[in-house]
């Protein structure tokens, strides 16, 4: 029916030979013959215009930009030192090596906290730190409790592939008058990997440094070790961060608070960047 409406008025107009607004005249006719209200008469602003092939081929096609973060495609093993574990087994401290060590220790302590606590607690939050800035984080431990040995972590790392594996760690001394920061790397007794221990140490150097920008440290500077278990079971660059001394009151005291604790992770978290940033 309303098509038949519509014929009507379009031969109407076209018989009529008058100028008008095609628009206008068909509404001011459609009053005039019965039953044409109920035509639906659109203006061209309102007829809706379809996408050309190329318009919709563009809008499918067009990626949604996204900001890639600096650590992404990182992988990174942060390591809290210690742990709870009452075994008393011990390990060769590297492939092939007959001396042998403690595979558990319980660490330094404190006033108010031992060392695995802090280290936990500063693992946790750099975990946060580092995942933010897009890096894939794995950790050794994330409780109080763990079942990974020195020689578990260095393989853990191995197993993952991780860029970079970071171990965390407080100081102690017989002197509470000795405080600061150093940083431990592997040596060249076991490791014969030369890219790896040049690694560890470019790594080392851009943690240590801001570190101590980012908190104020005393800089011990960096130390190489031969002797160390989690060091010479791993195949990936790898550091271990002494972050200050328990057995000094005022710099045990600092590490208790969060403030300050902020600043370590930030300090840690800026030397992985430049790190990175310079390979």
């Amino acid at each position: 029916m309303k098509r038949l409406l519509f014929l009507s008025l379009s031969i109407f107009l076209l018989l009529s030979g008058c100028s008008f607004s095609p628009v206008e005249t068909m509404k001011e006719l459609a009053q005039e013959i019965p039953g044409a209200e109920q035509l639906d008469i659109v203006t061209p602003e309102e007829t809706p215009v379809a996408e050309t092939p190329e318009e919709t081929e563009k809008t499918v096609a067009e990626p949604k930009t996204t900001t890639k973060l600096p650590l992404s495609g990182k992988i990174l093993l942060v390591d809290p030192g210690h742990g709870l574990n009452s075994s008393t087994a011990t390990e060769a401290i590297a492939p092939g090596s007959s001396e042998k060590k403690r595979a558990f220790v319980s660490g330094a302590s404190g006033k108010n906290q031992s060392e695995e606590e802090l280290n936990l607690a500063i693992g946790l939050k750099l975990r946060d730190a580092l995942t933010a800035l897009g890096a894939e984080v794995h950790m050794t431990r994330e409780g109080h409790e763990t079942t990974l040995s020195n020689i578990g972590r260095a393989e853990l790392g191995n197993q993952l592939g991780v860029d970079l594996s970071v171990k965390l760690h407080a100081d102690g001394s017989s002197s509470s008058s000795v405080y600061g920061t150093s940083i431990l790397i592997p040596g060249n007794t076991y490791i014969k990997d030369a890219q790896m221990l040049s690694e560890s140490r470019r790594a080392a150097e851009c943690i240590l440094a801001e570190y101590v920008k980012s908190t104020g440290a005393k800089n011990n500077g960096v130390v190489v070790r031969n002797d160390m278990t989690g060091f010479n079971w791993s195949t990936v660059p790898v550091v271990l961060l002494e972050m200050g001394f328990m057995s000094n009151p005022e710099e045990d005291a600092k590490m208790e608070t969060e403030a300050y604790r902020e600043l370590m992770v930030q300090g840690i978290a800026d030397g992985v960047l430049a790190y990175f940033d310079e390979k």
